[in-house]
């Protein structure tokens, strides 16, 4: 399952478990690539279940994307 992260204190929450292996998508609701990208992403936490997924909109967590 892919959790979307909507704040930067939501991100920090969710990765703070240093023994997990987390696959991060940064996106843009604009960006074309980004929707393709999307389904791939999401289809790829149900091929791999023991990875943590989170989805970062840029836009929404500016400080976590610059970092």
């Amino acid at each position: 399952m892919v959790h979307s992260c909507t704040s930067d204190e939501d991100f920090a929450a969710k990765t703070n478990d240093r023994a997990k292996i987390y696959a991060i998508d940064f996106f843009a609701e604009w960006c074309g690539p980004c929707k393709v990208i999307g389904p791939f992403f999401s289809d790829l936490s149900k091929r791999y279940p023991s990875l943590e997924y989170l989805k970062v909109d840029i836009e929404k967590c500016e400080q976590t994307a610059m970092k």
